[in-house]
């Protein structure tokens, strides 16, 4: 079961949200982001995360929960973002996204980042 359930305004604002977030991750990042691509799956990651699917950051090894699977590597700063706003990880770690040593690196790695199945 998916702990948010947010309604169409609720996802709306949550979407806005995050958008602001990835324009300040790829600012601050060295090697720039991929904007455009973050941005383009924003309105559907918001609503799989925070309304359709069966996942949890406390349910992260849960063998009935719903595994998304990122093939877009190069929009891993909008799912970065959503990852935080869902509580997966601290937002606090956005700053460091492809800096060395962070666990946010330019390409989803299921080993650094939680929430990246």
């Amino acid at each position: 079961m998916n702990p948010f359930k947010y309604s169409v305004a609720d996802l709306a604002a949550k979407a806005r949200a995050v958008r602001r977030r990835i324009i300040q991750l790829n600012a601050g990042s060295p090697a720039g982001g991929h904007t455009g691509a973050d941005l383009s799956q924003v309105e559907i990651l918001t609503a799989l995360y925070f309304r359709i699917l069966n996942c949890a950051p406390d349910r992260t090894n849960d063998p009935q929960r719903d595994i998304y699977i990122q093939s877009k590597g190069h929009a891993v700063g909008g799912y970065y973002c959503v990852l935080a706003e869902a509580g997966y990880f601290p937002t606090d770690w956005l700053p460091t996204y492809q800096h060395s040593d962070s666990h946010l690196p330019g390409h989803p790695v299921r080993q650094k980042t939680p929430g990246a199945n």
